[in-house]
């Protein structure tokens, strides 16, 4: 119900939203793989929750990040990851790009305050880009690194943007490169 009314619209669900995000958890901490179609309706409750939980129970904003590295486990799990079959995007690699994007939008909503989870982020990210052969999937990964940038960024952490920003535009040419050699 929440995915469909949009709870930011909707300021007299506001009190009941640490009930909602227990749920979740619980609903999260139950799933098994990625391969679950209630994974998909966690996602989509998760995103309209981001900016009221950000506003009013900033609280939860590490566990709703925790919540976001069990499904990026889960995804990173999927046999399909590691498929190089580009042409045709199966259902799984979609719910995994869904789950990276996810990520994505955390991190540009939260801004500076994602800083303290920039590490462990930076670990799943990257042992996900390694591992995947799949470009629509590392572009979201890439993305994220993007993100993370930004993060350090408005955080004003210069030395660590620069050495960062050298790491991931090589990382970033590296897989691009492949993806160019692959094409040729």
């Amino acid at each position: 119900t929440i995915t469909l009314l949009g709870i930011n619209e909707l300021e007299e669900l506001i009190p009941i939203i640490p009930s909602l995000i227990k749920c979740e958890i619980e609903l999260i901490d139950s799933l098994k793989s990625n391969i679950n179609p209630m994974r998909a309706e966690i996602q989509t409750t998760l995103e309209h929750l981001i900016p009221s939980i950000q506003k009013h129970y900033p609280q939860f904003i590490p566990v709703l990040v925790q919540t976001l590295f069990k499904l990026l486990t889960l995804s990173n799990g999927s046999p399909n990851i590691n498929e190089e079959n580009n042409s045709s995007s199966t259902a799984e690699i979609d719910d995994v790009v869904d789950c990276v994007n996810l990520l994505n939008t955390v991190i540009e909503n939260l801004e500076e305050q994602y800083f303290q989870f920039f590490l462990p982020t930076e670990q799943i990210v990257m042992k996900m880009l390694h591992e995947t052969k799949n470009n629509k999937l590392k572009k979201a990964l890439i993305r994220v690194l993007g993100s993370l940038i930004s993060v350090l960024y408005l955080k004003n952490e210069v030395n660590v943007l620069k050495e960062k920003s050298k790491e991931y535009i090589s990382i970033i040419l590296t897989f691009t490169g492949k993806e160019y050699e692959n094409k040729v």
